[in-house]
């Protein structure tokens, strides 16, 4: 039998956790899955064919279903943890 590997949940899985949790996007709305960083997606604004703003996105990988598409003036986001900071303030800005 092969083994699955599951990786362990860090402080920022669980931040993204904490975030979707509190703006009621923990669960896709089609499935039902538990979403996960795997499921966040972004655009570096400040590249050469940027467009100044950066877009964050949480889609289902199991399903494809959007679950949030937000345009931010952040002007880049490097790695996850800026991610979730950004997706953070945008919703908490609304």
């Amino acid at each position: 039998m092969k083994s699955i590997d599951v990786e362990p949940i860090d402080a920022l899985d669980e931040k993204f956790r904490e975030v979707l949790r509190a703006h009621g996007k923990e669960f896709c709305p089609d499935c039902g899955r538990h979403l996960t960083r795997m499921d966040a997606a972004w655009n570096n604004g400040e590249t050469d064919a940027g467009t100044g703003h950066c877009v964050l996105e949480v889609i289902c990988a199991a399903c494809s279903c959007e679950i949030a598409c937000v345009h931010s003036w952040y002007p880049s986001i490097d790695h996850f943890e800026e991610f979730i900071e950004v997706l953070e303030n945008e919703w908490d800005s609304d």
